[in-house]
């Protein structure tokens, strides 16, 4: 029987996201105190630039993540600084990869939430023939109900099914007829 490995069966996407407003206010005046904070809050897209300039050349699509560069939705809801704004460009992450089914998915730029995107489409596509390994100077389990409200640190528990901010679903998750968030599986848990 033939068989098609999943590795190789679509193409290789770059996806360049310079998201900065999931890092959180509380994180970016810890990080980067030396600059005046409206610069250090958008730092995250100017690190996304350095990546594009120094990553060679790739076979397939590279694609872009629209961001909001203003100021416009950075008020907190529901735990979540930037709520607004971070979920608009997270669906807008996801319209752009269902759009292209890689097989493969490189995320250029932005703080750890633009990795929330990416995971849940391989999730989906891989199933339990996915394995993630999280690494990161933080754990990223914050849920909206914890202190922290940059969404950068919630990625990990919104990908496990652990997320509480959003309280209907995961963001991006399609609701099946009974409204219930139908990627919500022990298999993301086990392997996020």
């Amino acid at each position: 029987m033939n068989q098609v490995n999943p590795i190789t069966a679509g193409p290789h996407l770059r996806l360049v996201w310079p998201q900065w407003q999931g890092a959180g206010t509380e994180s970016v005046r810890s990080l980067a105190p030396e600059f005046p904070f409206d610069i250090a809050r958008r730092g995250y897209s100017v690190g996304m630039k350095v990546l594009q300039a120094v990553l060679p050349e790739h076979d397939g699509p590279t694609a872009i993540v629209p961001v909001e560069m203003g100021d416009i939705g950075l008020d907190e809801r529901d735990g979540i600084e930037a709520k607004a704004v971070v979920f608009q460009q997270l669906r807008s992450a996801l319209a752009i990869i269902q759009e292209h089914e890689p097989a493969r998915i490189t995320t250029v730029g932005g703080e750890c939430s633009v990795s929330m995107a990416p995971f849940s489409y391989l999730i989906n596509m891989h199933g339990d023939d996915l394995a993630i390994l999280w690494i990161d100077s933080h754990p990223d389990m914050g849920t909206g109900e914890t202190a922290y409200p940059g969404f950068h640190a919630m990625v990990v528990s919104a990908l496990t099914g652990h997320f509480r901010a959003h309280r209907s679903r995961r963001p991006g998750a399609p609701r099946d007829t009974a409204g219930h968030d139908d990627r919500r599986s022990s298999r993301a848990r086990r392997h996020a």
